[in-house]
């Protein structure tokens, strides 16, 4: 539905019927949003702008009422246009509202159902209150909506939104998760629009890296310059398929024993059913167990370093992803040995019990002596 104000004129209903597309608009639009409210379910004119939609001074009241009453899984999304100033320079103004009326729209019947909302802040930026959500589903209804927005023909015109969001698991004050998403909003902008970010508390959910893209996840002297990302993959983006040989698992499961980077928190797999935040994934090979999701591995090659998620042993062996052959060629050219090294390191380590026992045995005739 669509929110209508007391100051609607009705030509705002002919051009928005006329001129927009997906979603279409019919006469059962033509009504005042009644999503659940803690101020009134009905909420008067004092809290909404020009164009009938609930304004900021209504979202702040309804952020920190719902953040003081403890609600886990409390969500945040802020949405802002791109391309805005398009539709400021347009013929006529009501090409503008007719937009805006139609993005609020889409998040009334989208977003808006999952808790309160839309809320517009600004010229070109609307806000959803999400209410017992998890990290995974606020991302995916940001990112339906974003899907929903870049479909949009209006007037012949269109745009995009970035969006960011974050979720609060703990209790947050709102000045603290209203930071944490405009960050969220200010990346995805600057990164050219069209994108949604999410910014955690404690946990990044956005751990996708391209392929053999630059590894930036830990930025410090420990890294070498050429290191690059494989495997870093989430349930919004496409990957590579097909078989990967035994012989990788095999020497990925040792790597993931004796693991560098490890954290506190973890990820899940995005792409099991059962995703729970809860537990780390936990796999069990050769009669040995190891948990995944809170550290890396990493597999030197001819030119470059590949840094990878532990999780990799888990998108391959049950998700049938196929890492390039680039890096499944340095994997199978490191050497198990009691526990994977790069062959480059073979012949170093088997001196290694020469020269401890060469120098017990020195040590031996020195006793003997005395």
């Amino acid at each position: 539905m669509i929110i209508i104000g007391a100051d609607f004129h009705p030509a705002y209903w002919w051009s928005v019927r006329t001129c927009c597309r997906a979603p279409q608009l019919d006469e059962s639009d033509l009504v005042v949003l009644g999503l659940p409210c803690m101020i009134d379910r009905r909420v008067g004119s004092e809290f909404r702008d020009a164009l009938g939609i609930y304004d900021g001074r209504l979202f702040a009241l309804e952020l920190e009422d719902l953040l003081r009453s403890r609600r886990a899984g409390l969500g945040l999304i802020l949405a802002d246009i791109d391309n805005f100033q398009q539709f400021n320079e347009a013929d006529s103004p009501l090409v503008r509202d007719e937009y805006l009326l139609a993005v609020a729209k889409i998040i009334a019947d989208g977003p808006a159902h999952r808790g309160r909302g839309p809320y517009h802040l600004g010229t070109d930026e609307f806000a959803v209150i999400l209410e017992f959500v998890t990290s995974l589903e606020a991302r995916k209804i940001a990112d339906s909506l974003r899907h929903n927005v870049e479909v949009l023909r209006c007037g012949g015109f269109s745009a995009t939104l970035s969006v960011g969001v974050s979720v609060t698991e703990a209790v947050d004050g709102p000045q603290e998760l209203l930071s944490r998403t405009a960050l969220a909003k200010r990346i995805a902008k600057s990164e050219g629009g069209n994108l949604v970010k999410f910014q955690g508390a404690d946990v990044f959910l956005s751990t996708y890296f391209d392929d053999l893209s630059p590894y930036v996840y830990w930025s410090d002297d420990r890294e070498k310059p050429n290191t690059v990302n494989i495997g870093w993959l989430d349930a919004f983006h496409s990957y590579s398929t097909g078989p990967v040989d035994e012989e990788v698992l095999d020497k990925i499961f040792e790597l993931c024993e004796n693991p560098v980077r490890a954290t506190r928190g973890f990820h899940p797999c995005q792409f099991c059913s059962k995703y729970d935040w809860s537990t780390p994934l936990s796999v069990e090979h050769a009669g040995k167990k190891v948990w995944l999701g809170s550290a890396e591995i990493r597999v030197p090659g001819r030119n470059r370093v590949f840094a990878c998620p532990t999780l990799i042993y888990h998108y391959i062996q049950v998700h049938h992803y196929r890492p390039p052959q680039e890096f499944l060629d340095a994997v199978r050219a490191m050497q198990v040995n009691g526990c994977t090294r790069p062959r480059i390191f073979h012949r170093f380590s088997r001196t290694i019990p020469i020269l401890i026992r060469g120098a017990a045995e020195q040590a031996k005739i020195v006793v003997e002596k005395s």
